[in-house]
């Protein structure tokens, strides 16, 4: 067994700009799962947080040749261990920091996890 690791490339900067499917992103997981593929990978671990938005693009291309480790759900379990479950929603409040567009994130953001979970948010742009 061999495990390798290598990005997706410019695949996350599509998805920035809110791109999840279509021609250009499966042309763009063409050119970086394929070789993967030919070197005998059977599994692919979506370890980025903008992978697991690609699964269903993903498993439209590849069907049952790639299985698809989505670790996204760990990640959400974590973080609700982490927030304070005893606060009420009303006072929770969801802030978005970004260091080259917090409005852009934050739009990027209603389009991938609902309007509703993101209601009275704000956007943030940031130095570091």
């Amino acid at each position: 067994d061999l495990v390798r690791s290598r990005g997706l490339g410019d695949v996350y900067k599509r998805q920035e700009q809110g791109n999840l499917e279509g021609p250009e992103i499966e042309s763009l997981l063409h050119q970086y799962i394929d070789p993967m593929i030919l070197q005998g990978a059977d599994t692919l671990v979506l370890g980025c947080t903008h992978y697991p938005f690609l699964y269903a693009t993903i498993k439209k291309i590849y069907g049952d040749q790639l299985q698809l480790i989505d670790t996204s759900q760990a990640i959400v379990r974590q973080l609700c261990r982490l927030i304070d479950t005893s606060a009420s929603t009303e006072s929770r409040k969801v802030d978005l920091y970004s260091t080259q567009n917090g409005q852009g994130l934050l739009n990027l953001a209603k389009k991938l996890l609902g309007q509703s979970f993101l209601q009275g948010a704000q956007a943030h742009t940031v130095d570091i």
